[in-house]
């Protein structure tokens, strides 16, 4: 029984510790509201806009809710992280997924400083700031009333 016990809090740990948790905001937005400001906040701010993936258009069978993945960088600081490693590739560009829960909407996103610890960036956590500082922000912007 100890050994279940000790085992499944060994797990619960390593998750929490070593788990990518997401930032979670609700919008004070309808979806298409939200939806229509984040793709004018992205464009707004001069940043390279590389797709939006709608999920819902082609699992409207499977799925019980909307949602769209915004993927998008401020190409400067991407390659400035990417210098530090290349292996960052696997989490740039940036992405932004914007989902309803019945009436609310919500927006999240990985935040950069994860890619520190997953990667070994070392000297970059400068970099790593201002991607997470450009994510609040243009979510921020985005959910405000």
């Amino acid at each position: 029984m100890k050994l279940i016990v000790t085992f499944s809090l060994l797990i619960i740990w390593s998750s929490t510790v070593l788990g990518q948790d997401a930032t979670i905001y609700r919008s004070s937005h309808d979806f298409e509201t939200t939806i229509f400001r984040l793709d004018s906040i992205i464009k707004s701010k001069k940043l390279i806009y590389h797709k939006i993936v709608n999920y819902d258009d082609d699992m409207k069978e499977e799925i019980n809710f909307r949602n769209r993945l915004f993927i998008f960088e401020d190409e400067g600081l991407s390659k400035q992280v990417l210098e530090c490693n290349a292996m960052a590739s696997l989490d740039l560009p940036l992405k932004i997924l914007v989902w309803n829960d019945g009436d609310e909407v919500f927006l999240s996103y990985v935040d950069p400083h994860f890619m520190k610890r997953r990667f070994q960036l070392k000297e970059c956590n400068e970099k790593l700031h201002a991607l997470t500082k450009l994510l609040v922000r243009v979510t921020n912007e985005c959910i405000k009333t």
